[in-house]
């Protein structure tokens, strides 16, 4: 699933982060539903949720920690915050042993 500013960001020749943190908000929540639908999965089939804490716009990632870490709280399962790739790829390992 891919969401993009690109074309809001455009008028003012470059990224503006209020707008950017804001279109966050407006997406987070379709986007987690199409991302879902496209893996044919429910809330229900998710194990743990992880959101990326860094590199980026502090505004906009702090949308999605807060979006994760809400979405894993009221489904009562473990959240992560991720940095790198390496960060995926642990939680994958964990997945795959638990």
């Amino acid at each position: 699933m891919v969401d993009t500013q690109i074309a809001t960001h455009a008028l003012y020749g470059g990224v503006v982060p209020e707008i950017a943190s804001r279109r966050h908000m407006e997406a987070v929540v379709r986007v987690t539903e199409q991302a879902l639908k496209d893996a044919e999965m429910d809330k229900h089939d998710v194990d743990a949720v992880a959101a990326t804490c860094a590199p980026g716009l502090i505004g906009a990632l702090l949308v999605g920690a807060n979006f994760g870490k809400s979405l894993a709280f009221a489904m009562n399962k473990p959240s992560f915050r991720c940095t790198t790739s390496g960060d995926t790829l642990r939680l994958l390992i964990w997945r795959i042993r638990s």
